[in-house]
């Protein structure tokens, strides 16, 4: 196993390759007619990989691989798009503003009430909406802002419609400039 951990090292994108071909076994495999698809096998698969090897991967690469993720999911629910919101499509539609709305005013009541700090606020958010794009933001501030302003950048304009919160000033400080 220690040969295969020096390869990923040497060459991360063998790491890419095979959890695209795990995806693809695991995106054939199918419990009475129901399977999970491509796409979510090769997240699985790269889970899988990561959780055995360290795979140095640069930080445009990540960005560019997300994207691909996020094409990968638009490209396959796309094109019925249109035609479904015909009809009752628009039930959907407004099921899809309700629940992240609930889901971010229940995160930020949580986090505050348990006073978590803006790291675990932010694994909260993004964990129980599953949303990849909270996980983005939150590691972009992470790494752009001090870890006491994670929270302050995703719910700034929510808690602005209650009262406004004594953000650290790490937080003014950036806000500013």
């Amino acid at each position: 196993m220690e040969w295969l951990g020096s390869v990923f090292t040497k060459y991360p994108e063998m790491a890419v390759y095979l959890a695209i071909g795990i995806g693809y076994l695991i995106g054939r495999l199918k419990f009475r007619g129901v399977g999970l698809g491509v796409v979510t096998g090769s997240l699985l698969g790269g889970i899988f990989i990561g959780n055995f090897f360290h795979v140095p991967v640069s930080d445009q690469a990540k960005a560019m691989l997300f994207l691909l993720f996020l094409f990968g999911i638009g490209y396959s629910v796309g094109p019925g798009f249109f035609s479904n919101l015909r009809g009752e499509g628009w039930r959907w539609a407004v099921l899809g503003v309700f629940v992240p709305v609930i889901g971010l005013i229940t995160a930020y009541t949580v986090a505050h009430s348990l006073k978590l700090d803006p790291g675990y606020s932010a694994g909260l958010l993004s964990g129980s909406l599953t949303e990849s794009p909270a996980i983005g933001t939150a590691s972009e501030a992470d790494k752009k802002y001090q870890a006491g302003c994670v929270v302050g950048m995703a719910t700034d304009r929510l808690s602005r419609l209650y009262d406004p919160p004594q953000w650290p000033s790490c937080w003014e400080d950036n806000r500013r400039g």
